[in-house]
């Protein structure tokens, strides 16, 4: 999968569940279902952002930043979790 990303097409936010379940035994879909869902919203208005020219409010911006720090916070236990 990390070798050729290609061969797997996939929602970005699908990152943080099929691929950290293939890679570290654990999905933030199944273990964190809110997180997930901040995190593929983050995505969605990534894309309006960059396609369209979508500008978020500053509130949104902020919770969007917000759930990206949270969603690494996870990605890092899972990291360390792994490698115990």
């Amino acid at each position: 999968m990390l070798d050729t990303p290609r061969d797997w097409p996939q929602p970005a936010a699908a990152l943080f569940d099929k691929a950290t379940d293939a890679v570290l035994g654990r999905s933030l879909r199944n273990e964190q279902r809110t997180i997930y869902n901040d995190v593929d919203r983050l995505f969605q208005v990534r894309n309006r952002i960059a396609h369209r020219g979508e500008i978020p409010s500053a509130k949104e911006a902020r919770d969007l930043v917000e759930n990206a720090r949270v969603a690494f916070v996870w990605l890092g236990v899972a990291l360390s979790d792994s490698k115990t």
